[in-house]
């Protein structure tokens, strides 16, 4: 039952990455009152806002599937799902920190969780 929570819940991590940032990098106008713009980055928008909101989708994408491919392989004991969580954790934190807003806040939180889970399952698994 362990297993399938933790597995759930890096699959829903990865999910959310998509529906955040996806529908912003694909043109979606932006909702009144949203927290965030893809469209936005301290360091990326100095090139264009289409430019990052690109940015933005092919991050959010790519940590969307790794943090899902961990659920799943997880789930399934493969011993490789450490490093999918980890990349898709380390990469998720580097969309927050190139879109940083406060509302981001929990993710950040939630990324650093999942890479010391990944890390402290490494050392704790048994020499191969």
């Amino acid at each position: 039952m362990f297993r399938l929570v933790i597995g759930g819940l890096l699959v829903a991590h990865g999910l959310v990455h998509a529906a955040l940032w996806l529908p912003q990098a694909l043109g979606a106008p932006l909702p009144e009152g949203a927290p965030f713009d893809a469209g936005s980055s301290w360091l990326v928008s100095r090139v264009s806002d289409d430019g990052a909101r690109m940015v933005a989708g092919a991050l959010a994408v790519t940590a969307a599937l790794m943090l899902t491919g961990a659920g799943v392989a997880y789930v399934t004991q493969q011993d490789w799902w450490r490093w999918l969580a980890i990349g898709g954790g380390g990469i998720s934190l580097v969309l927050i920190a190139l879109y940083w807003n406060v509302w981001l806040s929990v993710g950040a939180l939630l990324d650093a969780a999942v890479i010391a889970g990944a890390v402290a399952a490494s050392q704790a698994a048994p020499e191969a």
